[in-house]
């Protein structure tokens, strides 16, 4: 599995993506990125995955108790044993959350 930042994604590649946080790697998870890859593969371009780190729940409520069920490696490591080719990751902000969707997909995903 190749690892980007957004920055460092080739912007030659047309892709098929899929966006989360992808805490604790499920089977719905493996379904989708299972179809991620089968689209990609009829359109004949690159399947990617965006997730962030750190998690958004970690920076919008840091004094919450909330508790990761994986970490960061661990998430790369189901992520790549799923057969994940691309993972771009970007840094979550509490700018970055402010960020209207449109926007985010202009900024991070599009350009």
């Amino acid at each position: 599995m190749k690892i980007y930042t957004p920055k460092d994604f080739p912007l030659s590649f047309e892709t098929v993506i899929t966006i989360g946080s992808f805490d604790g790697i499920h089977l719905g998870h493996k379904v989708l990125f299972e179809e991620t890859q089968n689209l990609a593969h009829h359109f004949k371009v690159n399947p990617a995955v965006v997730s962030f780190d750190p998690h958004p729940r970690t920076v919008l409520f840091p004094r919450s108790n909330f508790k990761l069920l994986t970490t960061l490696e661990e998430k790369l490591y189901l992520l790549s044993e799923l057969g994940v080719k691309n993972l771009i990751l970007i840094p979550f902000t509490k700018t970055l959350s402010e960020l209207s969707p449109d926007l985010f997909i202009q900024e991070y995903i599009v350009d």
